[in-house]
């Protein structure tokens, strides 16, 4: 399996916004399109770290740095280490340039909970998001690198 940066290499875009689009309404956002993505992608502070594996995209890491390193993680497969794998990466990167890293966990993701914990996430508070008119209750997961 590969890691890539989707901003350098947008011949996987297609793949990536489908396996997105897929789990929107887990990720609490709403559907995007080619456009619109390319668009975000110029305009926003961002990375997104994508999984490959033979040549097939299966999953992806997105890290919002203008929401003070907030990341998120969906995957095509569940229990086959890809979730970790994509983890591992953006925890080396951040580890390498100091800054921490959080993540919202839904209440019920009990796999993504299980999996930030393995990597030390701690979890810092009880937080409520609301989309499409519901509200969804979750933690506040934060990994620290910063040294003070």
């Amino acid at each position: 399996m590969k890691i890539i940066n989707l901003k350098n290499n947008m011949v996987y875009l297609k793949d990536y916004i489908y396996l997105r689009n897929t789990y929107s309404d887990c990720l609490l956002t709403k559907k995007v399109t080619k456009n619109k993505t390319k668009q975000w992608l110029k305009t926003h502070q961002v990375d997104i770290f994508i999984a490959i594996l033979k040549e097939e995209v299966v999953g992806a890491i997105i890290i919002y740095y203008e929401k003070n390193n907030e990341i998120t993680i969906f995957t095509k497969y569940k229990n086959k280490g890809i979730g970790s794998k994509l983890l591992f990466y953006i925890l080396n990167k951040a580890k390498f340039n100091k800054y921490d890293l959080w993540a919202w966990i839904e209440q019920n993701n009990v796999l993504s909970y299980k999996l930030f914990k393995k990597f030390g996430f701690i979890k810092i508070k009880d937080f409520e998001k609301e989309f499409k008119g519901m509200n969804f209750n979750g933690y506040i997961l934060k990994k620290f690198f910063k040294s003070d």
